[in-house]
């Protein structure tokens, strides 16, 4: 069970995250994730896009002092270019009548996405149920943050 209440946030953002999880999992993130909003609350992913190239990233933000971009892009780059291309999270916002928005960032290398104006009701997505996380990596568990 999530240690909150139900419509406790105002904001919550998942960042490199989702596309690293099967479907399944991808779905139990993302109705936890809309239970805890508010009712005109927003669901803030980031994930990187697998686009560009290195030459492009060192121009726009590499430097020695920041190494981890090129490290995060190596790493997620073929996973990212299968979620920016499949666009799961726009579907699975038709597919419970939420509002959705995506725009492309940091010279094209990212995608925020935004689901927003929920009404948990009328998207038929089950409120109180409890989380259930299969396969995740031991060490890596996302640990909620509240402001």
């Amino acid at each position: 069970k999530l240690p909150f209440e139900n419509k406790s946030f105002d904001y919550i953002t998942i960042c490199s995250v989702l596309f690293h999880l099967k479907k399944e999992d991808m779905d139990t993130m993302l109705n936890d994730s809309l239970q805890l909003l508010k009712e005109n609350g927003k669901l803030i992913v980031l994930t990187p896009t697998g686009k560009g190239n290195f030459l492009k990233l060192t121009k726009h933000s590499f430097s020695i002092k920041n190494s981890s971009v090129y490290i995060w892009y190596r790493a997620t780059k073929s996973r990212a270019r299968l979620w920016t291309n499949e666009n799961y999270l726009a579907e699975y916002a038709l597919k419970h009548n939420l509002n959705y928005k995506r725009e492309f960032v940091m010279k094209g290398f990212a995608q925020l996405e935004i689901i927003k104006g929920i009404n948990l009701r009328a998207s038929g997505i089950a409120i109180g149920t409890e989380p259930t996380y299969r396969n995740r990596p031991k060490g890596r568990g996302i640990k909620p943050v509240s402001h």
